[in-house]
């Protein structure tokens, strides 16, 4: 999902805001940096090089819906039941890769939590 204005701006943050569902099919790397026995968790780096993202719309309102994606982030994962869950702080980018004239991009910081099946 995704955030923007909707009637423009002020000093860069929206004025009404509306969220823009969306589907992304990515991969990511990760680099497992410290193990932390006692809670059974491990701490992580990960990068993207590249993802596909369709939003139900144009997004931004003078973008595209299809558009490419990449991220960096620090995370962890921990123990859930019979699952690894993970948590991780990400700096996103997304565009259409100007595969149109206009080609706005879309640059974020996001929480990221999910549940990894074994």
């Amino acid at each position: 999902m995704a955030f923007d204005d909707n009637g423009g701006s002020n000093n860069g943050r929206p004025i009404n805001a509306r969220i823009t569902p969306g589907f992304e099919l990515n991969w990511s790397i990760r680099l497992y940096v410290l193990h932390i026995p006692k809670i059974n968790s491990r701490i992580f780096l990960e990068g993207l090089g590249m993802s596909l993202i369709v939003y139900t719309r144009e997004y931004p309102d003078t973008g595209s819906y299809v558009n490419i994606g990449s991220h960096v982030g620090l995370g962890m994962e921990y123990p859930i039941n019979n699952y690894k869950g993970y948590t991780s702080l990400r700096l996103f980018h997304s565009s259409n890769g100007k595969s149109y004239e206009n080609n706005p991009a879309l640059n974020a910081v996001g929480i990221i939590m999910g549940i990894q099946f074994k």
